[in-house]
């Protein structure tokens, strides 16, 4: 959050600018890059947060 505060060309600001200047096909790269790199750090958070709450603390 801090980094998005002090530098504001981050990857939200970049797929907004993109959209407005080029339209949806200049966005669907940058938007999968983002999915793909975003979305499984929450599923793992969850994954392991599952596993402690029900006793098997280990990650192997």
């Amino acid at each position: 959050v801090m980094i998005f505060a002090y530098f504001p060309q981050g990857m939200p600001v970049q797929l907004y600018n993109n959209l407005q200047n080029d339209g949806v096909d200049a966005v669907y790269v940058l938007l999968w890059l983002l999915l793909l790199f975003t979305l499984p750090v929450p599923l793992l958070c969850f994954s392991v947060s599952r596993r402690i709450r029900h006793g098997r603390g280990t990650l192997t």
